[in-house]
């Protein structure tokens, strides 16, 4: 078992993106919505292996968002380190909101990504 980090103030996390996360150049709110989980999955950057991660994502990957973590907390977000066994810095955005993560909750998520940086192809 891998044990869990804690996420820090300082600690940034990426969030993968596809090509149909964007419509017309810009990222879409849907971008934050998990299929598996409510709650969107993100890489715990000083943990991750991008490399890794894009072979293991081969094909899907056109970019990650970076959100920083202080940004998040400031803004009634918070995160949680559950990393698996093929990505250990596999970590969880959680919403402090009794909403849960709305559509709402998506869209300020959208405006919190501080920086696209787009997959070495």
């Amino acid at each position: 078992m891998i044990e869990s980090e804690t996420i820090l103030d300082t600690d940034k996390l990426y969030r993968r993106f596809r090509e149909d996360d964007f419509k017309e150049g810009q990222l879409k709110s849907s971008a934050f919505s998990d299929t598996t989980e409510k709650q969107p999955s993100v890489h715990l950057e000083r943990l991750a292996n991008f490399n890794s991660i894009n072979e293991l994502y081969r094909d899907k990957i056109v970019s990650y968002g970076v959100l920083l973590m202080s940004v998040l907390r400031k803004n009634e977000f918070d995160a949680e380190h559950k990393p698996l066994d093929s990505d250990i810095s596999h970590s969880v955005i959680l919403t402090l909101t009794k909403e849960g993560f709305t559509r709402g909750a998506r869209k300020k998520l959208k405006k919190l990504v501080s920086q696209i940086i787009d997959v070495d192809t």
